[in-house]
């Protein structure tokens, strides 16, 4: 009996001695584009998050409350859905609330009036906003509604025709040429938030947990 258990706790130690540990995880496949059906929230830049990338089916969706201070990769950045080529000199019309706002700050900077803008994105789009992609994205052109809205409670509507003149690309106002090949290329269209300091998509952020945003229509007609 004594020779048994001597034997069993010498084949232990044997099998603790030839153990050995598993592999370490990896490599990691890269970061994928972050896509869903309706309405997109966020979606990644080049596999990076600024704000939290989730599905909408509405276009509706409760703003993420500020941290303290807030980064750039916090807040709402863009609300997007997907299109085709678009129609120059068609009307492009959002139609939405603001409700249960708290106070809004620019996830960035935080200097600057918050506001919402008209948005176009061609595809292929690389994020760089350099060269020839300065013209890729489209803005509704800074100033008064109906262009831009602030984020504050209330119902507004921005609208905006697809001319040269009422869009601005990433860097700089854009060409006509180039204006053309974003309506053609289309891929994606929605609003972005952002403020006068930092830039328009760089996102907002609120000081409470209810502020909502309700999408009630957005067409290209």
């Amino acid at each position: 009996m004594i020779r048994s258990t001597i034997t069993l706790v010498l084949l232990a130690a044997l099998a603790a001695c030839n153990d050995t540990k598993p592999p370490m995880p990896g490599p990691f496949p890269p970061p994928v584009q972050f896509s869903c059906t309706g309405w997109t929230v966020n979606p990644l830049v080049n596999g990076m998050a600024y704000g939290p990338p989730s599905c909408s089916a509405d276009g509706s969706f409760t703003f993420p409350v500020c941290p303290s201070p807030p980064t750039r990769t916090d807040g709402m950045h863009t609300l997007v859905r997907a299109t085709g080529p678009l129609q120059p000199g068609a009307t492009f019309t959002a139609d939405f609330e603001i409700a249960d706002a708290g106070k809004f700050v620019g996830a960035q900077e935080q200097e600057g009036a918050p506001y919402v803008s008209l948005f176009i994105q061609r595809a292929g789009d690389n994020w760089s906003g350099v060269g020839e992609f300065n013209e890729y994205r489209g803005y509704s052109m800074n100033g008064a509604p109906p262009n831009l809205a602030p984020l504050s409670n209330g119902r507004y509507q921005l609208s905006a025709q697809l001319a040269r003149d009422q869009w601005t690309s990433v860097q700089d106002a854009g060409t006509e040429e180039g204006f053309r090949n974003l309506l053609a290329g289309a891929e994606r269209i929605g609003v972005v938030f952002g403020t006068y300091y930092s830039g328009k998509a760089h996102g907002i952020c609120p000081d409470n947990d209810r502020s909502r945003f309700i999408m009630h229509s957005l067409t290209v007609q």
